[in-house]
């Protein structure tokens, strides 16, 4: 049974990028055949505890603890030059009683983690494509600081955006050819499912950005509410959703020291310097 399920992961290399609840959906059948060895949960979890698979799947790369023994590695970092973004969409509950809509596009610059967003009406590939396109034009590109002599057209200030990095939803027509276009890097396979990878979550800090305006829109809400406001309007986040983000943008970040993404995202030579450490970091843990 072990030896079938460490051949699948040599025949479907693909699989070490699933979390481990991903991968025992893969290979745990009750008809156990070729591409499915275990009929249980249970006999899935004590093959992927076993010291001969801990030492090659994602989810043990940070730390692994076996029989009373520990053994620690040094967890990588994100790290892409300035100006590479995150993106993602994100479902708000409950939808809004103005105008239907529960979900907003999210793009985080990933050294300064300075958060950008854009109400979406749906959730079809063109819609987001056109919302990411209003998003660059109106907010991400007019806020890239340029020196002396630069180019200050749209074409100028797309060549410093580095790469947009998304999970599988990205992966369509429409916002490859629009990329494409702008001569911008794109990558749509760094996550599958959960967002786990075999480093771990490589989209984590448009994640970790995400539960953090959940929480301030859920604090606007009730602020709201205290304040008399009725539940309709208080309920209305698209209409509060660029002050919280904004309220964000103006906060000092834990991995920031005491600067704001605010004030970093306007900061280049800072956004190379955490760019050079967070490289530094990862070369030494790869040792």
């Amino acid at each position: 049974m072990d030896e079938a399920a460490s051949s699948i992961l040599r025949r479907r290399p693909e699989l070490r990028r699933l979390s481990k609840t991903a991968l025992a959906r893969e290979l745990v059948s009750k008809v156990p055949d070729a591409d499915h060895p275990f009929r249980t949960r249970r006999q899935f979890d004590d093959w992927f505890a076993s010291s001969a698979t801990a030492s090659r799947l994602p989810t043990q790369l940070a730390q692994v603890s076996r029989r009373g023994q520990q053994k620690v590695h040094i967890s990588r970092r994100i790290a892409y030059p300035p100006y590479s973004f995150q993106i993602d969409v994100t479902i708000v509950r409950p939808k809004s009683p103005v105008s239907r809509r529960d979900r907003f596009l999210l793009m985080v610059e990933v050294n300064s983690r300075k958060a950008f967003a854009e109400v979406l009406s749906g959730n079809t590939a063109s819609e987001t494509t056109d919302a990411y396109e209003r998003l660059m034009h109106n907010r991400i590109l007019p806020e890239i600081p340029l020196f002396e002599g630069e180019d200050n057209s749209l074409k100028g200030r797309l060549e410093h955006v580095w790469v947009v990095v998304g999970d599988a939803f990205f992966d369509n027509a429409a916002f490859k050819r629009l990329n494409d276009d702008w001569h911008v890097l794109t990558s749509t396979v760094v996550a599958e499912e959960e967002h786990k990878s075999l480093h771990g979550n490589p989209l984590g800090i448009v994640d970790s950005l995400t539960r953090t305006l959940k929480t301030l829109l859920r604090h606007e809400r009730e602020a709201r509410i205290q304040d008399g406001k009725g539940k309709r309007e208080s309920d209305d986040w698209p209409s509060y959703l660029q002050s919280v983000v904004d309220q964000y943008n103006s906060m000092p970040h834990s991995s920031l020291g005491r600067q704001t993404p605010e004030a970093m995202f306007c900061d280049r030579y800072e956004l190379a310097k955490i760019y050079g450490e967070r490289s530094t970091h990862n070369s030494i843990a790869r040792q």
